[in-house]
């Protein structure tokens, strides 16, 4: 069974854009991938362009035509619509709080991942919200690590 996830990020205008992940959402792996290969605006905006994922990884693009859906490249992201050829899917919420509780009705929705402004800076930074903590919370090392320390009890 995947971990199922959203990636998002919010938009000048105040809406969301994002694309569904079905593998691996997890703060130790995607929380992790974000935070260390998607921490520019144009990288995110190029990440959710590729519309739904089966599974993230810190490569964009494969360097061969090799890789498919059933053959992907080892570290590359793996979308629907790119390497199975399926409709191309992305999402569109009209504010960071109807996308949060979206996400949180969703039952088998397990993260949600939003690339955002902090607040009194230019900087964008990975936030997440999930059943521990139903508010966005900024994505961190100390964060991931506590994940981590939740799996092992």
């Amino acid at each position: 069974m995947g971990t199922r996830s959203t990636i998002g990020i919010l938009n000048d205008d105040g809406t969301v854009t994002s694309i569904y992940c079905h593998w691996d959402g997890y703060l130790v792996y995607y929380g992790w991938i974000l935070t260390t290969y998607y921490t520019d605006e144009e990288r995110v905006r190029e990440l959710i362009s590729l519309g739904s994922i089966s599974s993230l990884g810190p490569k964009l693009n494969p360097s061969t035509d090799k890789h498919d859906f059933d053959s992907p490249e080892d570290d590359v992201v793996v979308a629907y619509h790119r390497d199975r050829g399926e409709d191309l899917h992305v999402d569109t919420d009209e504010s960071e709080e109807s996308f949060r509780v979206r996400n949180l009705d969703d039952v088998f929705q397990e993260y949600t991942y939003l690339f955002k402004r902090e607040p009194d800076s230019s900087e964008k930074r990975w936030y997440v919200v999930d059943y521990y903590h139903e508010e966005f919370t900024l994505v961190t090392n100390e964060l991931i690590k506590s994940e981590v320390g939740d799996e092992e009890e």
